[in-house]
């Protein structure tokens, strides 16, 4: 059966930026997405910061995410159709119901291993 592992470029994982989930000799790409106004709200809490410092950093945080993917694969982002699934969390009241549709999906892809 596979296992999941969650690849965050090296960075601090939270959940509404998760990339990719794979296991030996397959993937599934997933993005999930979330109002800025969410993300730094989250990252105000995680951090224990004021909400405009939070701002600060998250605005920090996204242009290294975008240097860094514009260096590793030469592009400005990922189409979400490069992605087996998209979610955007703002839709959810928590990490449970997202992880149990990104488990569905993923099951659902891989049903020969289930």
């Amino acid at each position: 059966m596979p296992y999941l592992h969650l690849q965050t470029w090296g960075r601090p994982f939270l959940w509404e930026e998760a990339h990719i989930l794979s296991c030996p000799e397959i993937e599934f790409f997933l993005r999930i997405i979330c109002s800025e106004k969410y993300r730094i709200e989250r990252l105000s809490k995680l951090l224990d910061l004021e909400e405009n410092e939070a701002e600060k950093v998250l605005h920090q945080i996204d242009q290294e995410q975008r240097a860094f993917f514009k260096k590793a694969f030469g592009r400005k982002d990922a189409s979400p159709y490069e992605f087996d699934v998209v979610i955007n969390s703002d839709f959810f009241n928590g990490p449970q119901g997202a992880a149990e549709v990104i488990a569905c999906a993923f099951k659902e892809k891989f049903a020969a291993y289930f």
